[in-house]
C-alpha cells in the first residue's frame, strides 16, 4: 500500500514538474509574442511618424515654392508697373517740354 502511495505521489510530482515546465514555456512564448507585438507596434509608429515628417516636409517645400513664385510674380508685375510709370513720366516730360517751348515761342512772338 505504501508503495502504491509512493508511486501515485511520484506520478503527481512528475505531472507537477511537467505542468511547471509547460507553464514556463507558455510564459516564454507569451513574452516573445508580447515583445514581437510591441516591436511591430513601434515599427508601425515609426513608419507613420516618418510618413508624417515626409508629408510635412513636402508641404513646407510646396509652400516655400509657391511663396517664391508669388514673390517673383509680384516683382515682375512691379517691374512692369514701374516701366509703364517711366514711360508715362517720359511722355509727361515731353508734353511739358513741348508746352513750355510753345509758351516761350508765344512770348517771343507776342
Amino acid at each position: 500500500m505504501n508503495q502504491e502511495l509512493d508511486k501515485i505521489i511520484e506520478k503527481i510530482r512528475i505531472k507537477e514538474d511537467l505542468a511547471e515546465r509547460i507553464g514556463e514555456q507558455a510564459r516564454e512564448e507569451y513574452n516573445k509574442i508580447v515583445g514581437s507585438a510591441y516591436q511591430e507596434r513601434k515599427n508601425i509608429f515609426d513608419r507613420v511618424k516618418r510618413m508624417y515628417e515626409e508629408k510635412k516636409s513636402k508641404l513646407r517645400e510646396e509652400i516655400l515654392k509657391q511663396t517664391e513664385e508669388g514673390k517673383a510674380r509680384i516683382y515682375k508685375e512691379g517691374e512692369q508697373v514701374l516701366e509703364k510709370l517711366r514711360e508715362q513720366k517720359q511722355e509727361i516730360v515731353k508734353k511739358l517740354e513741348e508746352f513750355l517751348i510753345s509758351q516761350i515761342d508765344g512770348y517771343r512772338e507776342g
